[in-house]
């Protein structure tokens, strides 16, 4: 009963950029003061800086990262720290790979009652995860759309052929070359002026 609970969210961010996390406090209990360690996988991130939430309006915060994996917040107030929202936001630049993570674990924390008791309260923490997400290989992919538009059009080409047969001089429909009569209305076509073949003139009909 009247315990603190600290959680960490997980985030994912490419390899070279930023990422940020939230330190989220909540319980019944005001809290005068606190000792939170935040621990990372160095190979995988490297802080860049500590920016104090909602909840630590009036109150100090100073932050150490001075040992590699290991980010430790300081926090005190002369009044009273009300849990229920963003106790910290740390945020990350990404040095590892696509493909690796950091697991985000929270060891060492206390926290200290509001009154002149200064009693140390129970804590129960819940970590989080960054992961390294791989980059989308743009060039790779814009080079295969591209080829592929090259085949579909070279196959939509091909697939097109050359209009064979002349009109029929009577209703104009499509005869194909070689027929003697038109297939819709079924008279002879025009009687060509010369033979295809030889190319000896035709005479009468």
């Amino acid at each position: 009963a009247g315990a603190i609970t600290l959680k960490v969210s997980s985030a994912e961010a490419p390899s070279g950029g930023s990422a940020s996390v939230t330190i989220d406090v909540a319980g019944d209990r005001g809290i005068g003061a606190m000792h939170v360690e935040l621990t990372y996988d160095p190979s995988v991130l490297s802080p860049e800086g500590v920016e104090p939430g909602p909840v630590l309006q009036g109150a100090t915060m100073k932050s150490n990262h001075g040992a590699p994996g290991r980010l430790v917040l300081s926090i005190a107030t002369d009044k009273s720290i009300k849990p229920g929202g963003a106790l910290a936001t740390v945020r990350f630049k990404v040095v590892g790979g696509g493909g690796q993570e950091s697991v985000l674990a929270l060891d060492k924390c206390k926290a200290w009652s509001d009154d002149d008791s200064e009693m140390v309260l129970p804590i129960e923490t819940t970590g989080g995860r960054l992961s390294v997400v791989r980059p989308v290989p743009w060039i790779p992919i814009g080079v295969g759309a591209a080829a592929l538009s090259v085949v579909l059009l070279l196959v939509a080409t091909r697939g097109r052929k050359a209009p064979t047969g002349t009109a029929c001089p009577h209703c104009g429909a499509a005869v194909v070359a070689g027929a003697a009569f038109c297939p819709k209305c079924g008279k002879p076509r025009a009687a060509a002026s010369t033979c295809a073949r030889c190319g000896a003139p035709f005479q009468g009909d």
